[in-house]
């Protein structure tokens, strides 16, 4: 249950979480496994209370009991709008983690892949696993990477590269 604006609340179902849980939980759903454990991680090693969780409202639901709201927390739509070209230093942006490498770990965008070491996250370097969505800093952007980092996400500001006006958004 994610709290929105407004006294609303959402939900964010287990497929919802990121593409890669999406794809355990069907692998999941197919296999004969019976303890949920082995291939599924605990919610509380996703999330902590508290903690700023970007999303997208993936459906809205108007019953006579009030409403009922779906939400998603996936790079691959939370991104949607924006394209591997448009990732510069400073940006923030909504990730998943892919896999645990040696030296960090490799994050997906939903609109592309990259790199988040291990020296540019603060206390627990070894808290993530596949799966779990990421707010992260882009530390830099070459043609072959993009380096991002846990620290300053909150108060980082990017440059933007296009001009945003109120007559857009009506």
């Amino acid at each position: 249950v994610v709290s929105l604006p407004g006294g609303l609340s959402g939900i964010v179902s287990l497929r919802e979480i990121s593409d890669l849980m999406e794809s355990r939980v069907d692998q999941f759903g197919e296999s004969d496994h019976n303890d949920i454990t082995e291939t599924l991680p605990d919610l509380r090693d996703l999330f902590q209370a508290g903690q700023l969780l970007p999303c997208v409202v993936s459906r809205l639901d108007r019953a006579d009991s009030g409403k009922h709201i779906d939400l998603t927390t996936r790079p691959t739509l939370i991104n949607s709008l924006s394209s591997e070209s448009q990732i510069q230093s400073g940006m923030v942006l909504a990730c998943s983690v892919v896999s645990v490498e040696p030296r960090g770990y490799v994050v997906d965008f939903g609109i592309a892949r990259g790199f988040l070491p291990l020296k540019e996250i603060d206390g627990d370097v070894h808290k993530f696993v596949p799966g779990q969505p990421l707010m992260v800093r882009v530390v830099s952007r070459s043609s072959a990477a993009v380096t991002v980092s846990l620290r300053d996400v909150v108060t980082s500001k990017a440059k933007p590269s296009w001009n945003l006006s109120f007559q857009m958004l009506t």
